[in-house]
């Protein structure tokens, strides 16, 4: 955010623009498409929500997210996430409160309203020593230069104190008090360093210096003093202001800033020593001309060692980089945009100002506005804070949800932790909660391991592992079937400072166990997060929502998703996990269709998860091959009907039974589905239910594909979730 004129707005009728919809409903698609492939990173995004969408003429912009991580009653993780945003003008002048919204639900909901704090979440965090620390965006000014007001907690955000400080400049400058009022605003970020030195991002004007200096302040106490710490364009040779600022994952600090004149783009430089120093802004490279004029950027480090990064006008717009140091940005996608196509001015719709925090370890949360106060007039001042999910996924179709798997009993840790009675996220339990924070993790004595048990065998074929970040760490991983003989170390991670996990893939192993021990050089001190992945299986946890699954190609309306209805008890959209494959069919002119290859063989061993939520009409299941020429043909193809109980296969000419269910299956329950085939023939079993199939159709010499699909073209209403695809 920056104070600027007022834009002169002439509104026509062409002028003005709806807001983007809360959700778009998926459409079918004319022609299939293939999903992403899943060796690589990908991104999607979930549906928008409104935070706070209040009645006309009442003002709500420049939003600013903080999450600060929490455990609920079982001691599961379940962030805060606090919404500021501003309710007057954009001018220094502006005396109205800032409105303050509280998320106890992982910035699902935002039911606890708290403007009488008068707290700002540019740049809140909760240090060390457990106190909420939140400096203001704009400073007082004195005769002594700006000083910066911080607000601090003790309570956990209960109740609130101010601390001011005067802001020391570096040796041979003064902050101008004008041409830049009040010298200095306090931006987005702020971080501990492992000595308690808190860093924030910060930009202003150096009576010294013609342009404007993008920087990081810094306090040792709390807030209590601030200084200088870095200038960013250090020799003033571009101007800069708005920065953002993050780990990325070789260790050093990225700095995204606004360039200024606008007409620069954005930039980026970097630190090797913590911010005080800083490489040259070089223009940011993008497969996109977005980011030119680009403003009020906002850089986010995922557990997952995925670099996001969101940013606005016109409109709302994120990337990635998939290297997770910022030099491979990609993966564009559009957020937000309620920008007139035609007779619009550069200001309108969105501020363009934006914030994210990260959810877990594949998700952030990004949050925007629809308007400023200085371009909302031709949306009748109809203000709203706009959110919603960017799930940016490394490589891997196979994540095991351990944090579900966790909570729900299924899975049991084993840890000599160190509890911290100042964040009782310091647990077991913070191993595998999809945070990196410092305290949200498994904090163990010297020389102990931690033992994960998960609930059933799975053939491992990669493994991520973020031990205490930012200190250097030393680990082995061994694996085991049953607790008791483990087998080599898998993996080694030697003398390793790490900000995310760091991903090993290993030759596919059968394990139930999870070992995470010292190896004898540098500490273990902490298994801050830990992820697992299952060859030969869909999960389809780290595959992003509202898309095709990856890997699996001819996909119509078939996406990923999160949510499910629900029925009367929260669940989640997968069998013990967040994420399902959801075919819905809900047109008369095209089917619902799903299809994953795989390697040509005579024998196949499938197995599944499915649920229906709608039923009205079955689900077909197809193990699809070639024949002696190299023909595609449908060896197998049956249909699956929950309410009748009858299941069928298809000969090429006519569906014959091939018997019955007990008993139907009932919606919203999962039942598994299991089929084990060859070329001359094989079986079919649905829960304990076993069926011989018929002979294949189509003379198969090979099986290479499985097909999920609903019951024919024309009949609609059918909504099948289907999980933990395996093919062996």
């Amino acid at each position: 955010m920056k104070f600027r004129r007022t834009s002169t707005l002439v509104a026509t009728a062409a002028a003005v623009a709806l807001v983007v919809p809360a959700s778009i409903p998926m459409r079918a698609q004319a022609q299939p498409i293939d999903g992403q492939p899943g060796d690589r990173a990908a991104i999607g995004l979930g549906n928008m929500f409104y935070p706070f969408s209040p009645a006309p003429g009442l003002q709500a912009s420049f939003p600013h997210l903080a999450l600060i991580d929490q455990v609920n009653r079982t001691g599961q993780r379940t962030p805060e996430v606090w919404l500021s945003f501003a309710q007057g003008p954009d001018a220094v002048t502006n005396t109205v409160p800032s409105g303050v919204l509280v998320s106890r639900d992982g910035g699902a909901t935002y039911t606890d309203r708290r403007d009488d704090s008068g707290v700002e979440t540019l740049a809140m965090m909760r240090r060390s020593n457990g106190e909420y620390i939140a400096p203001k965006f704009i400073p007082e000014w004195t005769d002594r230069g700006p000083a910066v007001i911080t607000k601090v907690s003790a309570d956990r955000g209960a109740t609130w104190q101010e601390r001011r400080a005067v802001v020391t400049p570096p040796p041979g400058k003064t902050f101008a008090s004008t041409g830049f009022d009040r010298g200095i605003r306090v931006h987005k970020n702020i971080m501990e360093l492992p000595d308690g030195r808190l860093i924030v991002g910060a930009y202003g004007k150096f009576t010294e210096d013609q342009r404007w200096s993008a920087m990081l302040i810094t306090s040792t106490d709390g807030g209590s003093s601030w200084s200088v710490w870095g200038v960013i364009n250090g020799d003033n040779s571009v101007g800069a202001s708005e920065p953002s600022f993050s780990r990325t994952v070789d260790g050093r600090l990225i700095a995204v800033l606004r360039g200024s004149p606008e007409s620069a783009g954005l930039m980026q430089a970097y630190s090797s020593d913590d911010g005080r120093t800083w490489t040259a802004p070089t223009r940011l490279q993008a497969p996109t001309p977005t980011v030119s004029g680009a403003v009020e950027p906002s850089v986010v480090l995922q557990p997952n060692g995925q670099l996001v990064l969101a940013y606005g006008r016109p409109g709302n717009h994120a990337l990635v980089s998939a290297s997770g140091n910022g030099d491979d940005w990609g993966n564009y996608q559009l957020l937000q945009n309620n920008v007139p196509p035609r007779n619009a001015e550069p200001t309108w719709g969105s501020s363009a100002n934006m914030t994210m925090v990260p959810l877990d370890g594949n998700r952030s949360l990004v949050a925007g506005d629809t308007c400023a106060p200085w371009g909302c007039q031709p949306y009748n001042e109809t203000y709203a804070i706009w959110a919603r999910q960017i799930d940016a996924v490394g490589p891997g179709t196979g994540k095991l949800d351990l944090t579900t798997m966790l909570a729900e009993g299924r899975a049991r840790i084993t840890a000599d932790v160190l509890t911290d009675p100042l964040f009782p996220q310091t647990s077991a339990a913070g191993a595998v909660d999809g945070s990196s924070d410092k305290h949200a993790a498994a904090r163990i004595r010297p020389g102990s391991s931690v033992v994960v048990e998960l609930d059933q065998v799975y053939r491992l074929n990669k493994l991520g592992l973020l031990m205490a970040p930012g200190v250097k760490q030393s680990a082995n991983i061994q694996l085991s079937t049953d607790g008791r003989a483990w087998g080599k170390p898998e993996v080694k991670l030697r003398d390793r400072v790490d900000s995310a996990l760091a991903y090993t893939e290993i030759q596919p192993t059968e394990a139930k166990f999870i070992k995470i021990g010292p190896d004898g050089n540098a500490p273990l001190d902490a298994v801050t997060e830990l992820e697992a992945y299952a060859a030969d299986t869909d999960t389809f946890e780290n595959d992003p929502v509202n898309a095709p699954p990856r890997g699996w190609v001819r996909n119509s309306l078939a996406q990923v998703v999160d949510t499910a209805p629900q029925t009367g008890t929260p669940r989640t959209a997968g069998f013990g996990s967040r994420r399902a494959l959801r075919l819905l069919d809900f047109a008369t002119d095209d089917i619902a269709t799903a299809q994953r290859a795989f390697p040509a063989r005579q024998q196949v061993s499938i197995d599944y998860q499915m649920m229906g939520v709608n039923r009205q009409t079955g689900t077909i299941v197809t193990v699809k091959g070639t024949d002696a020429s190299g023909r595609s043909v449908d060896a197998y193809h049956f249909l699956i009907d929950p309410i009748s109980r009858e299941i069928r296969q298809y000969d090429g000419r006519a569906w014959n039974s091939l018997g019955q269910l007990p008993a139907p299956i009932n919606p919203n329950v999962w039942a598994a589905v299991q089929i084990t085939a060859d070329t001359a023939g094989g079986t079919l079993k649905i829960g304990d239910t076993s069926f011989t199939t018929r002979p294949p159709t189509g003379a198969p010499t090979a099986l290479n594909a499985l097909a999920f699909s609903s019951a024919g073209t024309a009949p609609k209403g059918s909504s099948f979730y289907f999980d933990n695809v395996r093919i062996r």
